[in-house]
């Protein structure tokens, strides 16, 4: 069988209906390929109801389709593998209420599983590790216990409440804006929210084309790119550089569109300035109104920027004494971080461990031997070097 035709059920055991007809029931319309169900089809039962439809190949449901009640209700709108729910899906009861939407996998919608807890409890701690951040992480814990509850209510037959999960960072840069989208998009991937989770950063330049028309193109390959996981947009207000900006608002009217098409399957991040993003979101009502969940990334205090300082040079096997540490603490807290225009947080202390590690570099260079412990060791006589330099006054 090629092309086009149907398939009926055996004659072996025919039921009494079938007997009086004279012929047996449908059992497949569709597609065929060398005798194979393959392309769009419909599959029914022997009393001839619609089961299911959707794409076949090689005989078998595979891609987008629809499973069916025995009351005609569809119990099941999404992707499908060799017959089984598998991918990205839509689950509803018999009266039509959706019951969970999120990832399939070998027909059994992702559940949080002890496997599945103790990787979201990895996330959860890499999160509680990063210095400071309370609002961000009050934030992710929220979400995270809500999903929870959803899953909850599904085993139990009960709706699951639909959200937007797309949100808004504002703050100045440095603030772990970044660092927090990465692990936001690995969490929700393990809990049934994004079917891969995987991180695509970018911003204007990444968005916008320099002619008319070419934006829409160029957002949709971003889009294709992130489909599944975290888009996160740097600087989103410079999409729109004033009222006449063209290009920015063909760049916002195409991410629009994308997050209505791919709503179950990606989660958008801007991030930028605090006054600048929300004047940008007020720019386009439409487009706030696609965010429900707001994080506010303050400046790190002094205490905090030591912290960081201190965890940098753990990371990378650098110590250092009493005197050195003192000294820091307190060329840290005769900074006025408040008034320092965009202050960039821990991009500012990066900067600083780099022009010290090059300042003990310079010191080293000049011995006849290095040991270990030396290769490792700031002195305070490195930071002392660092205050003459002025690096605290002119790093960020």
């Amino acid at each position: 069988m090629q092309g086009a035709g149907k398939l009926y059920y055996p004659t072996e055991s025919p039921t009494a209906e079938e007997l009086a007809r004279g012929v047996t029931n449908l059992h497949y319309e569709g597609h065929f390929f060398e005798d194979l169900k393959h392309g769009k089809g419909k599959v029914y039962s022997r009393d001839g109801i619609l089961e299911a439809e959707g794409q076949f190949k090689e005989d078998m449901m595979t891609g987008q389709g629809t499973l069916y009640y025995a009351n005609g209700q569809a119990s099941y709108i999404g992707d499908l593998v060799q017959g089984k729910k598998h991918g990205r899906g839509d689950y509803y009861n018999e009266e039509g209420k959706i019951i969970y939407s999120g990832e399939f996998i070998n027909d059994e919608r992702l559940r949080i599983t002890p496997e599945v807890e103790q990787e979201i409890a990895k996330l959860q701690k890499q999160l509680d590790s990063l210095v400071g951040l309370p609002n961000a992480k009050k934030e992710l814990h929220n979400l995270i216990n809500f999903i929870k509850i959803q899953s909850l209510r599904v085993d139990h037959g009960l709706t699951s409440f639909p959200i937007t999960y797309h949100l808004v960072f504002s703050g100045n840069p440095g603030t772990g804006k970044t660092t927090v989208a990465r692990i936001i998009g690995q969490i929700y991937k393990h809990l049934g929210v994004l079917s891969s989770g995987h991180f695509v950063e970018t911003d204007r330049a990444g968005l916008v084309a320099g002619y008319v028309g070419q934006t829409a193109l160029k957002v949709q390959e971003v889009v294709n790119k992130a489909k599944g996981g975290v888009l996160f947009i740097d600087e989103a207000y410079s999409l729109i550089n004033d009222k006449q900006d063209a290009f920015g608002k063909e760049a916002i009217d195409s991410l629009l569109k994308a997050m209505e098409d791919l709503r179950d399957d990606l989660v958008i991040i801007v991030a930028g300035y605090t006054e600048l993003i929300e004047d940008f979101l007020q720019s386009n009502p439409g487009f706030k109104s696609r965010f429900n969940h707001f994080v506010q990334f303050d400046n790190f205090s002094t205490d905090e920027l030591y912290d960081i300082f201190a965890m940098l040079c753990q990371t990378n096997d650098y110590q250092f004494g009493e005197a050195f540490a003192q000294h820091m603490k307190t060329q840290l807290r005769h900074m006025p971080i408040e008034t320092i225009p965009n202050f960039s947080n821990g991009r500012y202390i990066r900067n600083l461990f780099e022009k010290l590690v090059t300042i003990q570099s310079n010191r080293l260079i000049q011995q006849a031997t290095i040991s270990r412990e030396e290769l490792m060791t700031f002195e305070e006589q490195d930071i002392l070097q660092g205050i003459a330099e002025k690096l605290f006054d002119n790093t960020f």
